[in-house]
Formats: C-alpha cells, sequence, structure tokens
C-alpha cells in the first residue's frame, strides 16, 4: 500500500466519527471496541497479501449458454483515469489478474467522496 501503516491508523481513526452512524457513535462500548487492537488489526493491517485462500471457481453452464460474451468498452472519465490506473495496478498486485475467459463484463469507474475516490466494478449484461 502506498500510505504507512501509522499513517492508516490516524486515517481509521479520523474516519470514525464520519463512518459510523449517530445511534452506534452514541454507544461509548462499541466504539471502544472499534478502537480497540482487534479491531484495528483487522481493519488496518500491518501487511496486506492480498484475498487468499480462495479455490478456483468451477463453472457449470447450460449447453445452450454462448460460448462468448462480447462485452462493449465503457469510456473512462479523463478526469478518473490516472486514479483509475492507479487504483486497478494496485488491485491488480492483490486479487486481479489476467483471464482469457470467453465471458467478461465491462469494467465501470465511478467517482466516490472517500479514498481512492474512484470505485471500480463491472456491469452485468441485465444492468445494463
Amino acid at each position: 500500500m502506498e500510505t504507512s501503516y501509522d499513517e492508516a491508523r490516524v486515517e481509521y481513526f479520523s474516519l470514525l466519527k464520519d463512518h459510523v452512524g449517530d445511534l452506534l457513535a452514541t454507544c461509548p462500548e462499541f466504539m471502544e471496541i472499534l478502537q480497540s487492537d482487534l479491531c484495528v488489526d483487522r481493519f488496518v493491517p500491518k501487511e496486506w497479501t492480498g484475498i487468499k485462500g480462495f479455490p478456483p471457481l468451477d463453472l457449470q453452464v447450460m449447453d445452450d449458454f454462448p460460448p462468448f460474451h462480447k462485452v462493449r468498452s465503457r469510456p473512462v472519465n479523463p478526469r478518473l483515469y490516472e486514479k483509475a490506473k492507479k487504483e486497478f495496478e494496485r488491485l491488480t498486485g492483490y486479487m486481479y489478474r489476467h483471464s482469457t475467459s470467453p465471458w467478461a463484463s465491462p469494467l465501470v469507474i465511478a467517482p466516490t467522496a472517500t479514498k481512492p475516490f474512484i470505485r471500480l466494478s463491472t456491469r452485468t449484461a441485465a444492468g445494463a
């Protein structure tokens, strides 16, 4: 990650105020748990090596399923391009990988209010 562990801890604590709802924020026991080492160790790992331990998917498809799915590419907002490229490269190191699958969903990039200020998602044919 591009943020040091100490910076990530400071950011975690600063975000609690804005990201915990009013009802739970008024519960001292709940806030104490979120500020405990137990939660901090889970939400701010000292070393992030990605998501591991999931076996590859073995998809079973119907016989009449098309052999491929052509997707229309989605234009990337030029203002978001550099952030999207940086975030995609970061995620590639953790969980994204090259695929030769004949099926695909276009990558959609949307702005967000919190870091990294973009969200990468896919849009399925049903949601198009």
